[in-house]
């Protein structure tokens, strides 16, 4: 509860980098190049994101629109979507639909004047049972996706763009909205949502440039978007992936430390439920995310 308002990934990192003595000045000790770390914080963010839906039944569950049309049968659901379509609600026609966490082959929208099933599991799509005669917006809850975590050594910047390391993703958009800080290097204490991402050239692009702009000396990174419960266990998980994939005898420790804190996690949950139900968690709240 004591953790700030928000991380950074690249405190984290430092963190995570400490208790791993990572760098080290003995030449001997076993190391980890940034790709690794990056690709370890993003595997370890994934997983945790999954296990702590599993603790906490409202966790990640947010609020969106999708967009019905006449004499269209399906309606796409928002892109960060869940694989596994965690689809709670969808308030169509007017009409509250509840689906209650029910598995996505067996929900079915009942209730309103086009009623709707998600039997496409390939696919981000709603489909109506009958054709809807009439177009219009209507709200939809649902369990969504991590933004996940970037970070690494500027490679080229106009202000307006930032290269950023070969190992971000190669899928375009997929970092579109992030918010981009420079923690060192030339523009320090800057931050920028990205407005675009060209995956072929690892390229984010912002509507307001970075001055003074970033160059070779500057080092990007984006928020983590965790529960402040959540951080410590985050942390403990990035070491034991990163220890394992070495066989480093501390692996052990690393691992036990996080299902300790998970256990935390699954107290403070605990602790707010009997405070009185609540929905929708995908705010900033006692145990909501970290990322305001």
């Amino acid at each position: 509860m004591a953790a700030p308002a928000f991380q950074w990934a690249s405190d984290l990192l430092s963190e995570i980098e400490s208790k791993i003595d990572q760098p080290s000045s003995d030449p001997g000790q076993l190391t980890w190049p940034l790709s690794e770390r990056v690709q370890a914080m993003n595997q370890e963010f994934l997983h945790l994101w999954e296990r702590l839906s599993t603790l906490d039944k409202n966790f990640g569950i947010t609020a969106g629109t999708i967009s019905v049309v006449s004499g269209t049968r399906t309606a796409q659901l928002p892109a960060d979507c869940r694989f596994l379509r965690r689809v709670i609600e969808v308030d169509a026609a007017g009409d509250e639909i509840a689906g209650s966490f029910i598995e996505p082959a067996q929900w079915e929208a009942i209730g309103a004047t086009e009623r709707a099933a998600i039997f496409r599991p390939d696919q981000n799509d709603l489909y109506f049972m009958k054709t809807p005669t009439r177009s219009y917006s209507c709200k939809v809850i649902y369990g969504r996706h991590p933004t996940p975590i970037v970070h690494g050594i500027v490679r080229t910047s106009t202000g307006a763009t930032l290269q950023g390391a070969t190992h971000e993703s190669s899928m375009n958009d997929l970092y579109n909205g992030l918010v981009i800080y420079i923690p060192s290097g030339t523009g320090a204490g800057q931050s920028q949502p990205a407005s675009d991402y060209d995956g072929a050239t690892r390229t984010f692009t912002f509507a307001s440039p970075f001055a003074p702009v970033p160059d070779v000396t500057s080092v990007y990174t984006s928020r983590a978007e965790l529960p402040r419960d959540a951080r410590d266990a985050f942390i403990y998980g990035v070491c034991s992936r990163l220890t394992e994939k070495l066989q480093d005898e501390r692996f052990r420790e690393f691992a036990s430390m996080r299902e300790q804190h998970l256990a935390h996690f699954q107290d403070a949950v605990s602790r707010f439920d009997r405070q009185g139900p609540m929905l929708i968690r995908d705010g900033y709240n006692d145990i909501g995310f970290a990322d305001p």
